[in-house]
Order: C-alpha cells, then structure tokens, then sequence
C-alpha cells in the first residue's frame, strides 16, 4: 500500500524562494512549473471572462432599465388618453350673433359695451365694416333702424356739402351718376352682411372643428329683391341707378307702430345661399326671429332702440320711459 509524505508548502515557501532550491518528490524529482507565456495566457483568459461577465450583466440591468421606462411611458399615454376620452363634450352649436339683426354692443370699437342692452341716453355703436368705419363714414347708433336712418342722414349731408365731389368707395355723389342716400346706406349694410363670413371655407373649417348646428338672429323684414340689382348697365354698358324712392320700397320695410322708421330687408337670396352651404357641410341651422314690427322689448336687439317697444299694445298706448316720459317714437 503506497505511503503519501505530507509536505507543508507554507512553512518553506519564503526559504525556496531566497535559495532557489526546490524540494524533491518521493521520486527525487522537482515539480513541474509553468512557463511565463502559458502564465499570461491564463490571466488573460480570466480578464476576458470577468470582463464578459461585467458586460452581459450590465446589459441585462440595461434591458430591466428600458423595459420598466417604456412601461411608464405607455402607463402615461395611456392615462393621458384616458383623461382626454373625460373631458366634458365641447359644444357643437354656434351663434351668428348680431349678423342679420344687428346689436349696437358687438361694434363698439375701442371704448368697450356698455352693456348688453345699452342705456337710451347712451350710444354705443360706432362702425359697421367694412364701408362704415369711424365717424368720417356714418354716425354712432343704437339699433338697426337708427342705423339705417344715420347712414342715410349722412350720405344725404356728404351729398349736400359736395355735389360734384367722390364719397365712400369712390361712388360720386352727383346723383345722376350714383345711388342716393338710402341707396348708399342700404348698401353699406348689405356690404357687412355679405361679408360677415366666407359661407365655404369657413362653415367647412366649424364642421372639422366638430360643430354641428347653427343659430342665425334674424329681423322679420325681408325681401325678395337682390341688392346688387340698385346698380345695373344699359345696353350702351352705362350704369343705371335705382332711385331712392324704389330703394326704400324694395329694400327696407316701414315700420306699422313707429312713424317714419324703416328696417333694412334681408334678401332671401343671401339666406337661401348660407342654408345651402350649411346643407352641404353637414349644419343645421336655426333661423330665430330676434325682432318683430315695433319692437317687442326694451334695448338694442329690439331693432327700433331707443325708441321703447310697441309691438304688445300694437301702438295704441305708447310705452313710457323709466322717468315715465313718452317714448321717442
């Protein structure tokens, strides 16, 4: 049976290591070192693999890391779009306030509204664009009909003080050669409705925008006639211009309770134009009639301010005033 000699490496390691001797084995010979070349080659191999290690953990924390990141990124998106699907509806509906029965307080310029229904010793309304723009181009007004009969009271004054002189828009003043007063202020209203919104482009932007219905003011006075038609070419290609007397017959309508007070006519053919536009752009569109002849309440939407209303009492009894005096009207 083979005896094993027990050798303490750690007793003689530091004497070996002075003397450069080495002890023998049971068979007399010296073990066996490495060479130097072989001793590098093993480091190395261990930096290689501790280095591989190092790299394949730290991409795994990466992983975890981005895994966890898009995680909350979703959670967030999703909690976003979830909080979006929860506001309240936005509104569908819009308002074409003060487009076809005016109110003095939506053309106030820079001094601000007074108030919704402004007071009978204040007016308020200083423009009506894009003919009518500060006070060298019409008078202040309080209601539709004042504004008619301001309009007209100017151009007749701008007439007076320059027969051969140009008035606004380069329409002379010699009435041979334009339209007369009521002509002129019938027109500068009809300037404003025609332009108070592209019916195409701008309908088709409020119906993306996710409106579906319309609400349209109007006044009760409306007529068949095209405005466009006060001015039209003979067969010589000249001009010709409707007389004021026709004007008024076929654009305005008097007024039954109120003397001398006319309200400028719709045209039907204007309206008929936007419910078409509405109709193709997929609005409906409500036509709610704002005043009707005399004036139904007290303020500018009575379209007969500051004259008080007398449509209840169908003119018989003249409303008084808050100092109890007779109306204007």
């Amino acid at each position: 049976m083979a005896a094993y000699q027990s050798i303490s490496v750690d007793n003689h390691q530091e004497d070996d290591h002075e003397t450069g001797r080495s002890h023998p084995n049971n068979n007399g010979a010296s073990p066996p070192t490495l060479p130097q070349n072989q001793r590098l080659f093993s480091a190395s191999c261990l930096v290689v693999v501790a280095l591989v290690v190092i790299t394949c953990d730290w991409t795994r924390l990466r992983l975890v890391s981005h895994k966890n990141h898009s995680s909350s990124v979703v959670e967030e998106y999703e909690t976003s779009t979830e909080t979006i699907k929860n506001l309240p509806s936005l509104p569908t509906g819009v308002n074409f306030g003060s487009w076809l029965s005016l109110e003095d307080w939506f053309f106030v310029g820079t001094n601000g509204a007074v108030e919704v229904a402004s007071p009978d010793d204040a007016v308020a309304a200083t423009c009506l664009p894009p003919l009518h723009l500060d006070g060298s181009t019409g008078p202040r007004w309080n209601s539709e009909t004042d504004l008619l009969a301001g309009l007209a009271g100017h151009y007749k004054q701008e007439s007076m003080e320059d027969e051969g002189g140009a008035t606004l828009g380069g329409y002379p003043n010699d009435k041979a050669q334009s339209l007369g007063e009521w002509g002129k202020a019938v027109r500068a209203i009809h300037a404003f409705r025609s332009s108070y919104f592209d019916f195409e482009t701008e309908l088709k932007t409020m119906r993306e925008l996710g409106i579906k219905y319309a609400r349209v003011p109007v006044s009760w006075c409306w007529t068949d006639h095209d405005p466009a038609q006060m001015v039209e070419k003979d067969e010589d290609g000249g001009l010709v211009y409707m007389s004021d007397e026709e004007v008024v017959e076929k654009y305005t309508c008097k007024d039954p309770f109120h003397d001398d007070v006319y309200w400028p006519a719709i045209p039907r053919n204007l309206v008929q134009r936007f419910l078409r536009a509405c109709a193709k752009h997929g609005i409906g569109a409500t036509l709610d009639i704002h005043t009707l002849p005399g004036g139904t309440s007290i303020g500018t939407f009575s379209g007969v301010w500051p004259r008080y209303a007398r449509f209840w009492t169908h003119g018989d009894v003249p409303a008084l005033d808050y100092n109890s005096r007779p109306d204007i009207g």
